[in-house]
């Protein structure tokens, strides 16, 4: 197997995704959360496994991925999420994790900063729980964008009650 980004367009035409396969052939599909990048070897040893024992029922109890997710945050930031007296719940997607959390933390009508260009379904998830999108704009996004700190700011001393970041914003805007 090759390096993660080698893949090859006759490989990823092969795929089944709807990425690939809603697309006509003369068409390079660029989505947004869909980067087209070999499995990592430990995480298909894991699924052939599962598969060799045809493990596919409902998943278990999520202690594995929450040890996991905590391992990677202790290495990545020095944070521990579970000795910090939080708590670790695993959703079914990003959507609904991002739904779920902003459904405890606000009521309808309240405002949600958004700093464009973001993930397009960021607006029907604000509309469908009656939260409204406040815009604060990347600034010099011809540049790669920076997070307009007064514009956020200024939005949440208006009431404002969230503001939902979206990565890259969160690792090259500051």
């Amino acid at each position: 197997m090759g390096a993660p980004f080698d893949l090859t367009l006759e490989e990823m035409r092969e795929h089944r995704s709807a990425k690939w396969s809603r697309v006509a052939p003369d068409v390079l599909p660029a989505w947004t959360a869909e980067m087209d990048v070999r499995t990592a070897p430990a995480v298909a040893q894991a699924l052939h496994a599962a598969v060799d024992l045809s493990d596919f029922g409902y998943a278990g109890h999520p202690r594995p991925v929450v040890e996991a997710f905590a391992g990677f945050a202790r290495d990545a930031w020095g944070w521990d999420p579970v000795a910090d007296g939080g708590s670790v719940r695993v959703m079914a997607d990003v959507g609904v994790g991002v739904q779920e959390v902003l459904r405890a933390v606000t009521s309808p009508g309240d405002r949600v900063v958004l700093n464009p260009p973001v993930y397009l379904s960021f607006y029907p998830w604000l509309a469908g729980l009656g939260l409204v999108a406040e815009d604060v704009p990347m600034l010099d996004q011809d540049r790669g964008g920076r997070l307009d700190l007064e514009g956020i700011e200024r939005s949440l001393a208006g009431g404002t009650r969230v503001v939902l970041l979206c990565s890259p914003h969160t690792r090259s805007a500051w």
